[in-house]
């Protein structure tokens, strides 16, 4: 569930608006709601922070890499 009101959209619209980006990365903690819109064939890399949800890459079936904390 999520309680910080991320959206992904506005990053998925820029996507779809410009000719100039062959890929998506998209840094965050996980609890945002997953975007049902297509980004026009490229699956997003997903990369979670450390603290963030690690059940993430169960709802997505793009690549899912959650970062570490430095010791």
């Amino acid at each position: 569930e999520s309680c910080g009101g991320t959206s992904f959209q506005c990053c998925i619209n820029h996507y779809d608006e410009s000719s100039e980006f062959e890929a998506m990365f998209i840094l965050t903690d996980g609890y945002a709601p997953i975007p049902s819109e297509s980004l026009l064939g490229v699956e997003p890399t997903w990369i979670i922070t450390p603290d963030g949800d690690r059940n993430f890459d169960s709802k997505v079936s793009h690549v899912v890499v959650q970062m570490e904390n430095e010791d």
